[in-house]
């Protein structure tokens, strides 16, 4: 799915742009155009529109040439692309790259929102002007905690097929665990909005807040499982999910493997202490496309029927401190998103290549470098 190349790409751009936007002295430079003789900040250029201006895109464009080596790459044009509801669906934004600048302008979107927010009981006080110190202060503290929930997703995401309304769900989810009350800047409220006006929704529909919806524990048993043994050892969780293969969705012919195991303490902005332990595991079937229909899995047309298909399925579990599952997040290998997956990959070639992953991903870049800037072609 287009999806996970793209957030591959966009990802590494949004945590190299925020950590840059941590740096005081930076923030102090691109404000300069916008600060007056006497270091204030006029009321009138403390906007979205003000503040994302001329200093703020060239950045992002020279970074992404230093990211890229290629002038008018990966940032190139994040900041130029405006809310809007079909984005995230249009041909404009297939291509893996051009998608990974959607996410990009996703999460700017939602930094200067965060940024203003910050400085409206500020500048309620002080009609004439913010100082320049103040304003600089504020950016600082929406960077570092913004790309702290956005780093903290990570573990609340599926190992397989992910897409940016899973990655939402995760970034609701992983935030909600260390702050129950969104607080007085709302950084979930305008993320969703941010991630909604481009056309993304969360993954998850069970909740009217978007986060995940956690399991009923009445459906897992811990018989024959030992849990400090499972913050730990594969194997152990191993057993777990085996003993749980209904409830969790696991199909029984796949091969299942347990690939991640990873005890966590997280701290909030207030030091509330969260331990967890997070665990991934991967599943993978192979059938012959004739196979397919009998799985409830519809074969692209084309597709033949001898054709041999490997079927991948996985999830991340989320226990708490006393061993108790808090959160499933994944699919199965013979789930409704298999039909999507397989005509993605169907329509994209993969099917007829013999390369590696690694060398598909080479030549997605290669091919990005070699093709024209959008910017010459008057795209935007």
């Amino acid at each position: 799915m287009s999806d996970q190349a793209a957030f591959h790409e966009g990802y590494s751009d949004i945590v190299a742009l925020l950590s840059v936007f941590k740096s005081d002295s930076i923030i102090h430079w691109l404000l300069e155009p916008l600060a007056a003789s006497d270091g204030l900040v006029p009321v009138a250029n403390l906007t979205t529109k003000k503040l994302s201006g001329a200093r703020f895109a060239r950045l992002a464009e020279q970074m992404g040439a230093a990211l890229s080596g290629v002038p008018g790459s990966a940032l190139r044009e994040s900041l130029k692309i405006k809310p809007d509801r079909s984005l995230y669906k249009s041909e404009r934004f297939q291509e893996a790259h051009d998608r990974g600048e959607l996410l990009v302008a996703i999460v700017l979107h939602a930094f200067f929102e965060v940024w203003v927010s910050r400085l409206s009981p500020i500048v309620k006080t002080s009609p004439g002007g913010v100082a320049r110190s103040v304003v600089v202060e504020e950016g600082v503290k929406a960077a570092t905690h913004l790309l702290r929930i956005l780093i903290r997703a990570l573990d609340y995401m599926p190992p397989v097929d992910l897409t940016f309304g899973d990655y939402l769900s995760a970034v609701l989810t992983a935030d909600i665990q260390l702050n129950p009350n969104d607080g007085r800047y709302r950084y979930r409220e305008v993320l969703r909005s941010s991630f909604e006006a481009f056309g993304v929704d969360p993954a998850s529909n069970a909740r009217t807040d978007g986060a995940w919806k956690p399991p009923r524990a009445s459906e897992f048993t811990l018989v024959g499982t030992h849990f400090e043994r499972m913050q730990r050892d594969p194997v152990e969780v191993f057993r777990f999910v085996w003993e749980n293969k209904r409830a969790l969705g696991i199909h029984p012919d796949a091969f299942t493997r347990v690939t991640s195991v990873r005890p966590v303490v997280r701290v909030s902005n207030d030091h509330t202490i969260l331990r967890e332990t997070v665990v991934e595991y991967i599943q993978q079937l192979t059938v012959y496309g004739s196979e397919l229909s009998s799985l409830g899995i519809k074969k692209p047309s084309e597709m033949p029927t001898a054709k041999l298909i490997n079927l991948f399925g996985g999830g991340t579990m989320v226990f708490n401190e006393y061993g108790l599952l808090k959160f499933h997040i994944g699919t199965g290998v013979t789930t409704d998103k298999q039909t999507d997956r397989l005509q993605s990959l169907w329509d994209r070639g993969h099917f007829a290549q013999t390369q590696s992953v690694t060398a598909r991903i080479a030549a997605m870049h290669r091919d990005r470098e070699l093709r024209p800037s959008s910017t010459a072609k008057g795209d935007w």
